[in-house]
């Protein structure tokens, strides 16, 4: 697996590796509760994505014991604060011992238009400047509100949140973002880097203090 980018914050820090293996290369460097994980997971393309971002986690962290889920589906591993994110061509990993933290990776080339209504506001369409930018900048921008928002939300850890009502943007710029999860009188604060990974946007984040 070819290391791409890690990088260090105060808190913690986020690696990123290219997936170029196939199923069974990858099953020579998990474990074998890594292997059992693919019970049910028919699609090839992601059991190897299942099998990646498990590989690069082991390698960051060799001593790494089971990986269990909890019940919106997030992994968890005793220690320490984690959060994943792969496509079919990136794996990613975000890790820490002291704050709680979450990440996702989207490809800029999805058709985030389609969508858009459900996950972008009017007012954040205005705070990202949708309207006045080109067909480039635009899906990028696009891209960075979508994997932001799903940042919230794993942050988070509840289900059923609105990514309209419970998940808003309320600052963006071209490298940072910074979101709140709205929950009845309680809001919470994130602080968000956005990083190119090739022709992939990875958002990052922990509570913003």
């Amino acid at each position: 697996m070819p290391f791409l980018y890690q990088k260090k914050y105060s808190w913690g820090l986020v690696a990123v590796w290219r997936i170029a293996e196939d199923e069974e290369e990858l099953s020579t460097i998990v474990s074998q509760s890594d292997l059992e994980s693919l019970e049910g997971i028919r699609s090839v393309s992601k059991r190897i994505e299942r099998l990646s971002w498990r590989a690069l986690l082991r390698s960051v962290m060799p001593n790494l014991g089971d990986i269990v889920y909890d019940t919106c589906g997030a992994p968890h591993v005793e220690g320490v604060y984690l959060s994943v994110s792969h496509n079919r061509d990136y794996a990613v990993v975000v890790l820490s011992e002291s704050e709680k933290c979450a990440v996702d990776i989207e490809q800029c080339r999805r058709n985030f238009d389609r969508i858009a209504t459900r996950y972008i506001s009017d007012e954040e369409a205005i705070i990202v400047g949708l309207f006045g930018l080109d067909d480039c900048c635009r899906r990028r921008a696009m891209c960075a509100v979508w994997c932001a928002k799903e940042v919230l939300y794993k942050f988070s850890s509840r289900g059923e949140l609105d990514f309209l009502i419970n998940l808003k943007i309320s600052s963006y710029e071209k490298s940072t973002m910074i979101g709140r999860i709205v929950v009845d009188s309680e809001s919470t604060e994130l602080a968000m880097d956005i990083l190119e990974v090739g022709d992939s946007l990875l958002v990052v984040g922990c509570l913003r203090h």
